[in-house]
């Protein structure tokens, strides 16, 4: 004999992870068993009971049958919801389903059981009424980081990769100064370019205004106005995190520290600056902040004279030679310190491993740079002045939209409207 409807339940229950077993009573009553507890089924929770109901559509429908399932994840907790799918699909190879879901688990669950799985990008409407859907395979969409293809998924239409990952604080400052842009962490500042460039070589597929924004790392203006051109910003200064101290920021949070110890904001500023200046005025400090430059430099300056395929010939040896920048980088940090050019310095070099920061934030009345970068990005939740400063010091981010895109969004629109009709 075939398994009763209920046992297939109990089956689809199990294989879930959720311990129920159902049946029917000496008194006629609809019980479920967990453990050793025995409870009407309207005593279940509401996950429980949307799960039983789920189970019993697809256990008894007819052969043949196409389910459309809308939003899984609404009614099941995520935690079960992706088993939970697997099993019932399992249970009935007789019957379609056309799951509907916003659940990255549950996309990738099934995905990974070889079902088919596509992305609805956009709706045609007309007249109150959808006309056309967008749709396209996930197998199309071009190769991309997790965090990347889930912004993708999650049909954000504004992305700004940057560098780093999910943990990094890096993020939480990059939201406050885009708050209309999804910031999407996606490695180092190689991935960030491949991140963008593939996104823009296939705007065919998809609405995606994508840029990105790396690090300056000492890279000179011929360099910028080329990644300028592929929508990646390039930070004006050597690393993101000297937004915390360029000096209009340190200028702001020194008024709120004045207005919170009540002293002069000034004083207390001009104080931090002088111990700053000392922590980093010392030759090792000074040769510690050139070679951290020079490495950048000379990282970037072997890429560029990397020979092309063409120019290979057949010696047993390549030579590439480059000057080193370490003493022309000291010279400069010397020089700098010595005027005080407390803007120049953080712009140039990469102060976040030097003593200038903790000086900064101690001389502000915080106990680590830590507690006062921390103190910088809850202010900016509130403090549009402070962000906008921050804004400008950035500078303009490419428009990540050209011209061509609209364009072919408008031609592509109108290819829907003539299919539809």
């Amino acid at each position: 004999m075939e398994p009763s409807p209920l046992a297939q339940i109990d089956e689809i229950f199990r294989h879930s992870g959720m311990d129920c077993k159902f049946s029917i009573n000496d008194h006629f009553e609809f019980v479920v068993t967990r453990s050793t507890k025995t409870y009407p089924i309207a005593e279940m929770s509401d996950g429980e009971k949307s799960a039983l109901i789920l189970a019993a559509e697809v256990v008894l429908s007819d052969p043949g049958t196409v389910l459309l399932i809308d939003e899984p994840e609404r009614h099941l907790h995520r935690a079960v919801s992706p088993d939970f799918i697997r099993a019932l699909a399992a249970s009935r190879i007789d019957v379609s389903i056309v799951l509907f879901t916003h659940d990255i688990e549950l996309l990738d669950a099934m995905t990974a059981e070889n079902a088919q799985a596509y992305y609805v990008r956009s709706v045609n409407w007309s007249s109150g009424d959808p006309k056309a859907w967008d749709i396209v395979s996930l197998a199309e969409l071009p190769d991309s980081t997790e965090p990347l293809r889930r912004a993708l998924l999650g049909g954000r239409t504004r992305l700004m990769m940057v560098e780093g990952d999910g943990r990094s604080l890096d993020k939480p400052l990059y939201e406050s100064l885009f708050p209309t842009w999804t910031i999407v962490p996606s490695g180092g500042s190689d991935q960030v370019i491949r991140a963008v460039a593939g996104l823009n070589e296939q705007r065919s597929f998809h609405w995606i205004e994508a840029v990105g924004v790396i690090d300056g790392d000492c890279m000179g203006d011929e360099a910028r106005e080329v990644y300028e051109k592929k929508n990646i910003k390039v930070l004006p200064f050597n690393e993101v995190e000297s937004i915390y101290y360029l000096p209009e920021i340190a200028e702001r949070v020194s008024e709120n520290q004045g207005a919170t110890f009540g002293c002069d904001p000034e004083t207390l500023l001009s104080a931090a600056r002088d111990e700053a200046l000392k922590s980093i005025k010392n030759e090792q400090s000074l040769m510690n902040l050139a070679k951290d430059n020079s490495i950048k430099i000379i990282r970037r300056s072997i890429f560029e004279r990397i020979p092309k395929k063409t120019s290979l010939g057949t010696d047993k040896d390549l030579t590439i030679t480059i000057d080193s920048p370490v003493l022309s980088e000291f010279d400069l940090a010397e020089k700098l310190v010595a005027e005080g050019d407390h803007n120049a310095i953080v712009n140039r070099f990469s102060i976040k491993s030097s003593p200038y920061c903790d000086k900064i934030a101690k001389g502000l009345r915080f106990s680590s740079k830590e507690d006062y970068e921390a103190a910088v990005r809850v202010t900016m939740k509130n403090d549009e002045e402070l962000v906008n400063r921050s804004r400008q010091a950035v500078g303009p981010i490419p428009a990540g939209s050209p011209a061509t895109h609209t364009a072919e969004i408008a031609a592509n629109r109108e290819n829907y409207d003539e299919a539809a009709d």
